[in-house]
């Protein structure tokens, strides 16, 4: 293969498959090309559509998934920092497609199949032992906060913004350490680790083509951890962000989960309220 980081020369003649394939998609992939890089918005079907297209030409010789291995291949038994980690996944699942077509293509066609980590808790591997203990501390205060200003919006509505806040604390940790792993530098951060999986996967199929699809703002930083050894070809999503077919998959998909972390929201504030009162009233009695 080539030494440069970007694919040159002629483009690889994709066979027929009667797959709806956009031409652009088709000329983007070179002969020298060692990892396709199919950038794609996590809502969007148009990129699913393309990706399993791409995955039928039986152009290449592994996948590598931005997932978690156990979730797809094991039944986990998640722990607590599985749990925290993965929280936002439990509102935000309505702006993820369903990736299942192209796992079962993949394994049709004998592609062997990776992903890019073993867990949902690997996201803070490799960070201070403290970390998940803090993490947790701060939830669990969090979530007493939720509970007592929940008790007294009965009496004050204006409480309940404050039991709110102490809600959306919680659904942010796990989002705010997540991006932080994406910033920062050396072997903790997540794009090196996901360039290191997909380096390991060219390794595993004696230089074959890989292809990985994965989120938008992956692409640009996966391709500079890369090694100079594998060239990269990468695939445009299948329309912008801001455009109708774009809006018309993701605003019903965050109505979906804003009206479901509200409705989460008002049950754990309600029920926690109730406890705090019943508790109150308890202590009070003694």
């Amino acid at each position: 293969m080539s030494p440069d980081k970007s694919a040159e020369g002629n483009c690889v003649t994709i066979r027929d498959t009667g797959e709806s394939l956009n031409d652009a998609v088709n000329e983007g992939i070179h002969a020298d090309a060692d990892v396709v890089l199919k950038s794609e918005y996590h809502f969007s079907t148009g990129d699913l559509r393309e990706e399993l297209a791409l995955l039928r030409t039986g152009s290449f010789d592994a996948v590598v998934f931005e997932a978690a291995r156990e979730n797809v291949e094991e039944v986990p038994t998640p722990t607590i920092t599985d749990r925290i980690v993965g929280l936002p996944f439990f509102f935000l699942g309505f702006l993820y497609t369903d990736t299942t077509p192209l796992l079962a293509a993949a394994l049709k066609d004998d592609v062997d199949v990776q992903y890019t980590r073993e867990s949902d808790g690997d996201v803070i591997e490799g960070l201070p032992s403290i970390l998940p203990l803090v993490v947790l501390g701060i939830a669990l205060t969090l979530g007493a906060g939720i509970a007592y200003f929940g008790a007294l919006a009965l009496v004050n509505a204006r409480y309940a913004v404050l039991s709110f806040g102490c809600y959306a604390t919680i659904f942010a940790i796990p989002i705010t350490v997540r991006y932080a792993r994406g910033k920062i530098s050396g072997g903790a951060n997540r794009n090196e680790i996901m360039a290191n999986r997909i380096a390991d996967a060219v390794a595993d199929t004696n230089d074959g083509r890989v292809f990985v699809p994965v989120g938008a703002r992956h692409t640009d930083p996966l391709r500079k951890r890369l090694p100079d050894r594998i060239t990269t070809d990468t695939i445009s999503p299948a329309y912008r962000f801001l455009s109708v077919p774009a809006m018309k998959e993701f605003l019903p998909g965050v109505t979906k989960s804003i009206v479901l972390i509200v409705a989460v929201w008002i049950a754990v504030a309600g029920i926690g309220g109730a406890v705090v009162i019943l508790a109150y009233g308890v202590v009070g009695l003694v």
